[in-house]
């Protein structure tokens, strides 16, 4: 577990995606956090809520977004917005690599989340790892930063 706070150039690998920061609390007067996501192919986030507001930019492959029931389809330079405390995720719909542009509002949160469940990568560029989440793992650092993992939607 990272006890420090992450700093902008910095990247962490999670489950299925590398995250880099791009600007940081520190940055922002704790204004949002900004950072990219480079997602593998076929690959996504669970079903999760905050109470942070978050945007999303795509800008290489295809997201099918989630918020509450509406199912969006983002491709590269679309857009979408969700506000605090509604369930949303997002999965890879390419056969590539995609990558987001990710904003949250305010900031802090996420960047203590990641920090606790990645692994600090010295190159962002490296391969993402798609091996299984420590859903354990991920359940108990997001209640420490207000991020709580939701079962399934159903379809």
């Amino acid at each position: 577990m990272q006890t420090e706070s992450p700093k902008k150039g910095q990247s962490f690998q999670i489950p299925a995606t590398i995250v880099t920061f791009l600007a940081v609390a520190a940055d922002t007067g704790g204004a949002f956090s900004l950072f990219e996501g480079r997602v593998a192919p076929q690959q996504g986030i669970p079903f999760h809520r905050h109470s942070d507001d978050e945007a999303f930019l795509a800008l290489e492959g295809t997201f099918r977004l989630q918020i509450e029931e509406q199912q969006l389809d983002l491709g590269p330079g679309e857009f979408a917005f969700v506000s605090g405390q509604k369930p949303h995720r997002y999965f890879n719909s390419s056969a590539e690599e995609g990558r987001l542009l990710v904003i949250t509002l305010p900031a802090g949160n996420h960047e203590g989340f990641f920090a606790e469940i990645g692994e600090p990568t010295a190159d962002a560029s490296e391969p993402i790892s798609t091996q299984p989440p420590d859903i354990e793992k991920i359940m108990r650092a997001g209640k420490r930063y207000g991020i709580e993992i939701l079962p399934p939607a159903s379809s």
